[in-house]
C-alpha cells in the first residue's frame, strides 16, 4: 500500500506536468489509464476474491475510457482542429499534431474490454450503463482519431473473444448474450445508415472542409508507405544486425512495435517477446480467460503498424493483459482468494 500510494503520487505529478507543458494526447491517455487503474486497485488486498478484483478492474477500464473521451472532446472545444490529411477526418490537435495512431491504440484496448464486458458480464444495470457509455464514447473518439489498424484489431479481438466465449458456453448460453449482441448489431447498423444519410457533416466539431473519414479509407497495399519504410530498414541490416539488432535510438520511427523491436534487438531480442505472447494466448484459451485472450490478440495486431518499441502504450496494454490473466488464473484456487 505505501509503495502504491508513492507510485500514484509520482504519476499524478507527471500528469500535472503534462497539463502545463504539453498536448501530446497519447501520453495523456497512457497516464490516465495508469492513474485510474492504480486508484481502483490500491484498495484491494488478499482478502478479496478474484472476481471482485476483475470486476473492479473492468470498471476502472471503462471509467478510464470515459475520461479519455472527455479529454478528447474538451480539447476539440478549446483547440484549433487541424487535419492530418487534406479533406479527411483525422485527429491532430494543436501545435504538437498529436499522433492519432498512438492515441487510438490506447482507446482500442479500452473498447475491446468494455464491449466484451457489456456482453459477457452478469453485473447490474449501473455497470452495464458504464460499459455502454464508455464503449460509445471511445468508439466515437476512435472514429475521430482516424487510425485504421487499431480499429481493425479491436473488431477482430472482440469477435474472437465472443467466439471463444460462445464455444465454451454454448450449452448454457445466457439470454443476455444474444440480447446484447443483437443490440450492438442494431447500433452499428444504425450508425452506418446515419453516415450514409448525413455523411461526416453529421458529426460534431467537424469543419466544412472535411469530406470523408480516414478510418473508412481503403488500404493501398501496392503503394504502402509503411511497407516501403520497412523494406528500406531491413535492406540496410546485415546478418549480425538481424541476430542482435542495432540498439534503440540508432534508427528512426518504423511505425511498428514488431519491426522496431526486430531492428533494435534482433531475432534474439524480439523472439522472447513474441513467444511470451503466444504462450499466454494459448494458456488464456485453455482456461477460458476471455479478457486477457482478447487483449493479447489486440496488442499483437494493433502494434504491427504502430506504437513503436520505445513507446509506453504497448507495454501498458501488455501489462494489463497479464494482470487480467493472473486474476482469472487465481480464480481457480480452491479458497477463491488472490495471492
Amino acid at each position: 500500500m505505501p509503495f502504491g500510494i508513492l507510485v500514484f503520487l509520482v504519476l499524478t505529478l507527471s500528469f500535472m506536468h503534462l497539463l502545463a507543458d504539453s498536448l501530446y494526447l497519447e501520453r495523456y491517455f497512457g497516464l490516465i489509464s495508469v492513474l485510474v487503474y492504480s486508484l481502483f486497485l490500491l484498495g484491494f488486498s488478499e482478502d478479496h476474491a478474484p472476481q471482485d478484483l476483475e470486476n473492479n478492474l473492468l470498471s476502472a477500464i471503462a471509467f478510464a475510457g470515459l475520461c479519455m473521451g472527455a479529454v478528447a472532446f474538451l480539447l476539440f472545444t478549446s483547440q484549433e482542429l487541424s487535419l492530418a490529411r487534406t479533406s479527411e477526418m483525422s485527429f491532430a490537435v494543436g501545435d504538437t499534431q498529436s499522433s492519432p495512431r498512438l492515441l487510438t491504440t490506447v482507446l482500442g484496448s479500452v473498447l475491446t474490454l468494455t464491449m466484451l464486458s457489456l456482453i459477457i458480464e452478469k453485473n447490474g444495470i449501473l455497470s452495464k450503463v458504464l460499459y455502454l457509455a464508455s464503449s460509445l464514447c471511445v468508439l466515437l473518439a476512435m472514429v475521430y482519431a482516424g487510425s485504421r489498424m487499431p480499429l481493425i484489431a479491436t473488431v477482430v479481438s472482440i469477435t474472437i473473444g465472443l467466439f471463444i466465449y460462445l464455444v465454451r458456453n454454448f450449452s448454457k448460453l445466457p439470454a443476455r448474450f444474444v440480447v446484447w449482441v443483437s443490440v450492438l448489431v442494431l447500433a452499428f447498423s444504425s450508425l452506418i445508415f446515419y453516415f450514409s444519410m448525413f455523411g461526416v457533416a453529421g458529426l460534431p466539431f467537424v469543419p466544412d472542409s472535411v469530406e470523408s473519414l480516414r478510418v473508412l479509407k481503403a488500404v493501398n497495399i501496392g503503394n504502402n508507405s509503411r511497407l516501403s519504410m520497412w523494406s528500406s530498414y531491413l535492406d540496410g541490416m546485415d546478418v549480425l544486425d538481424m541476430l542482435f539488432g542495432i540498439g534503440l535510438g540508432t534508427f528512426g520511427n518504423p511505425h511498428s512495435f514488431w519491426i522496431g523491436g526486430f531492428i533494435a534487438f534482433g531475432v534474439i531480442g524480439i523472439f522472447p517477446i513474441i513467444l511470451f505472447l503466444m504462450v499466454k494466448i494459448f494458456q488464456s484459451f485453455c482456461i477460458g480467460a476471455i479478457y486477457p485472450l482478447a487483449t493479447l490478440i489486440y496488442i499483437l495486431l494493433s502494434a504491427s503498424t504502430s506504437s513503436d518499441i520505445d513507446r509506453m502504450q504497448p507495454w501498458i496494454i501488455l501489462s494489463l493483459a497479464c494482470l487480467l490473466y493472473v486474476t482469472t488464473l487465481n480464480g481457480w484456487k480452491e479458497d477463491g482468494k488472490t495471492e
